[in-house]
């Protein structure tokens, strides 16, 4: 980077002359302390500022680096919304309820670093070491020859039905084998499937 483009980017300012770098980085710091005030003012402030499209940019990053969970879906459906509601608008002046929305979500949803971590420790760090890649590689280059574990044979399968598979053994079998269950509405109901 040349000097003059260094001298530039230290000038960035929002409208409230807030240093463009310093409000981004408190925006994403109180997002991952569920600190709603601060982040939507910071928001607000570099939306106002004519930073749109560098709010979503970041906020979709967010939610991928910091947030748990596959939350990115919802901000990108708001992150839609918002370019709907402005579509042939030159200046993105509605919507802003969009980008307050998706800091509402992103402060309140539970927060979780392995996406960041995982780039950062296991791959930068090269903490996975050639002979597992290979270890892996190998038993795909063998997938033809695994067993199909009997849980596949189940109602929807011939072979399942002719084994006697019903129904209500796949909704029961299929929900006590979910890794990380979370509580679900109708989780009673499960058992009561004829």
């Amino acid at each position: 980077m040349n000097k003059t483009n260094a001298n530039e980017k230290k000038k960035l300012k929002t409208r409230k002359g807030y240093d463009f770098f310093i409000i981004s980085s408190a925006m994403q710091k109180a997002i991952r302390r569920g600190d709603a005030r601060v982040a939507g003012f910071c928001a607000l402030e570099l939306y106002h500022s004519g930073y749109h499209k560098y709010v979503w940019k970041r906020l979709l990053t967010i939610s991928a680096e910091d947030c748990y969970g596959v939350i990115t879906k919802e901000i990108w459906a708001l992150y839609q919304s918002f370019n709907l509601v402005n579509e042939g608008k030159k200046d993105f002046s509605k919507g802003r309820i969009f980008i307050s929305k998706a800091i509402l979500i992103l402060s309140q949803v539970a927060k979780n670093r392995d996406s960041d971590h995982l780039q950062n420790f296991i791959y930068d760090g090269e903490m996975v070491s050639e002979d597992e890649i290979r270890e892996y590689a190998d038993e795909i280059g063998e997938i033809d020859k695994i067993e199909i574990p009997e849980y596949a044979y189940d109602c929807h399968t011939m072979e399942g039905r002719k084994k006697g598979k019903t129904k209500k053994d796949f909704f029961t079998e299929e929900f006590e084998a979910l890794k990380n269950r979370q509580l679900g509405l109708f989780d009673n109901l499960v058992y009561g499937v004829k």
